[in-house]
């Protein structure tokens, strides 16, 4: 029971921590092109989440989990672009 809370607790926090940072450069990619900013928000969360898989399959040479929780972080980290597109 305690590793599976733990290891819940470590993703809920990676999850932030993506939707975090997709979410500011999105406010930032925003900005900078002043028309669709939706949608240049949530490119560059897809361009991050490719990022974090490349990065994965450098270091592990596997994709560490399911296809549900990779899917999940595509989803929150163009969400969350697009989300900081649109506050910009």
């Amino acid at each position: 029971l305690h590793k599976e809370y733990r290891r819940q607790r470590q993703m809920c926090i990676r999850d932030r921590i993506y939707v975090v940072s997709t979410l500011i450069g999105g406010m930032i990619i925003g900005k900078l092109t002043k028309s669709k900013r939706y949608l240049w928000g949530m490119v560059l969360g897809i361009i991050y989440f490719v990022l974090l898989l490349l990065i994965t399959l450098g270091v592990y040479r596997t994709l560490n989990g399911d296809s549900i929780s990779i899917v999940t972080s595509l989803i929150l980290c163009a969400g969350g672009g697009m989300t900081g597109g649109m506050i910009s």
